[in-house]
């Protein structure tokens, strides 16, 4: 098994983001894994089930491989584009675990830090 590209950490600090990005109502996390395809939208008819979902399709990503990866990152990046940012947000926790994997979002992208 290769190493994590990210971390529990940041995974958590993510799905957090995820989460009260859509308690607040800005942000459709039905319709981000229907649009990405992580889910059917049949699966999707009631909407507290995308909760449940998602949970599940964060269990099953195998955080060591890029391919398993890719079709998450678009519902953590508009997530937290998605989220307002003040000095008491989710924002600063995701930006910190994000840089320890080497990574940060800018520009609607998560983008490498160093190779």
């Amino acid at each position: 098994m290769g190493a994590l590209i990210l971390r529990e950490e940041t995974v958590e600090a993510l799905r957090e983001c995820v989460l009260i990005a859509e308690e607040m109502h800005l942000f459709g996390l039905k319709e981000a894994l229907e649009h990405t395809g992580l889910i059917a939208s049949e699966e999707l008819k009631d909407p507290y089930r995308a909760r449940f979902l998602f949970d599940g399709i964060l269990k099953s990503i195998n955080w060591t491989d890029t391919d398993s990866i890719g079709p998450i990152i678009p519902v953590f990046v508009d997530a937290y584009a998605e989220s307002p940012i003040n000095f008491h947000t989710i924002h600063r926790r995701v930006d910190r675990e994000l840089a320890c994997d080497g990574f940060q979002i800018k520009e609607g992208e998560l983008i490498r830090l160093r190779p």
